[in-house]
């Protein structure tokens, strides 16, 4: 395989990786709220506006999904990644899970007297969506919010749950799983990008 094709299936890689960041970011960040402020807003949304934001899921949902699946085209492209890239499986799992949870509050929204979600239920389903800045306090109070185990490299350099002094695992927002994921799919590609460069100037 010539370097330029590679070259390129990198280059795309990070196109279609960071415009998928994107658009999670600008629905996730969208409400800078506790996760008190989320419920009430949820569960008190006056019918005019409901609509309004249905629409918006919606449109929001459609586009993300778009843009994972130019991702995962850039990912199958990309010759120098498997299919079973570790951070790759892991990211289509958040971006699943966070689909899934987009879907469902459109379904709340919509059919709500027909939709028997409990407080809990909510609860996961708006910290799946959104970030709230109060998590780790919520975390501490054991509320059904949306975890992730924190991952760390052991000594084979293969991912193992952290775990605390007390020997507990550690556990991540979504939003914060996905920004690390992107940080190391990024470092992996732009050191992928440059071994490739210096093959070149090797020639």
């Amino acid at each position: 395989m010539s370097f330029d094709i590679e070259i390129r299936e990198a280059k795309d890689l990070k196109v279609s990786l960071n415009d998928w960041h994107r658009r999670f970011l600008s629905e996730a960040h969208s409400k800078d709220e506790t996760l008190n402020d989320l419920l009430n807003n949820a569960t008190s949304t006056p019918h005019i506006i409901k609509e309004v934001l249905i629409k918006h899921l919606q449109n929001y949902i459609d586009d993300l999904d778009n843009s994972w699946s130019t991702l995962e085209a850039s990912f199958d492209n990309a010759s120098f990644v498997g299919h079973d890239f570790e951070q790759r499986l892991r990211l289509r799992i958040l971006h699943i899970a966070h689909r899934k949870a987009v879907n469902t509050y459109i379904e709340y929204m919509t059919f709500k007297n027909r939709l028997n979600l409990s407080h809990d239920d909510i609860t996961l389903i708006l910290t799946t969506i959104y970030t709230s800045n109060d998590w780790s306090q919520q975390d501490i109070n054991d509320a059904s919010i949306y975890r992730v185990v924190l991952d760390c490299p052991n000594i084979d350099s293969e991912p193992a749950p952290f775990l605390s002094d007390e020997k507990e695992k550690v556990y991540i927002s979504l939003h914060q799983s996905v920004e690390d994921l992107i940080l190391n799919i990024n470092i992996y590609v732009d050191e992928k990008n440059r071994e490739i460069k210096s093959r070149v100037s090797n020639i």
